[in-house]
């Protein structure tokens, strides 16, 4: 259980480093493929949770591919809408394979709970990630940011302008799922 529960926090925690360097290399390219690709992975965890944990994306040339294994049907078989409800994505080749269903609640139960908050957490700093490297390009490389509940905190650099302080907040507020935010001074 505390294994499993491990995997599924260090999954979340990866997923997250993995957004924000995928979006630190584009700064803001809207049809980037990286870009895309990972819209496209917010978009499956926003609407699968934990269960899009294990599905790979990769975008080429407008077509997405998802590839993994899912414990539920219903992910397998509406990924590929969700998908190409995504800007950028013109065709899905599904992939998705189901995992042959384990069911263990005294195990899954309690980890499940703790990861789907952690899984939240995540998704929304990568979220807010996305939003302000897109709408402020190389500048949003320099804010550090933490989520927590429907908080979330932008960490700014002491030279960065108050305009462009105030504009971080406002974009951070506007990402579905924000309650709050707060700002502290980078060290």
């Amino acid at each position: 259980m505390q294994r499993q529960r491990r995997r599924y926090a260090a999954t979340a925690v990866l997923l997250a480093a993995l957004l924000v360097l995928g979006a630190a290399a584009l700064l803001g390219a809207a049809d980037n493929p990286t870009l895309v690709g990972l819209k496209v992975k917010v978009a499956l965890l926003e609407r699968f949770g934990v269960d899009a944990l294990r599905v790979d994306v990769d975008v080429q040339n407008g077509t997405a591919t998802l590839a993994g294994t899912v414990k539920k049907r219903e992910t397998a078989e509406l990924a590929e809408g969700i998908a190409k409800s995504v800007a950028g994505v013109r065709r899905v080749e599904n992939d998705l394979k189901l995992a042959e269903y384990q069911n263990d609640p005294s195990k899954l139960d309690v980890a499940g709970r703790e990861t789907e908050r952690e899984l939240e957490d995540g998704l929304l700093k990568s979220k807010v990630r996305v939003r302000l490297i897109e709408e402020m390009g190389a500048d949003a490389m320099r804010i550090g940011t933490e989520a927590a509940d429907t908080t979330v905190t932008l960490e700014l650099p002491r030279d960065l302008s108050r305009d462009r302080r105030e504009e971080a907040v406002r974009i951070a507020k506007q990402v579905p799922g924000v309650v709050r935010v707060l700002t502290v001074d980078k060290k």
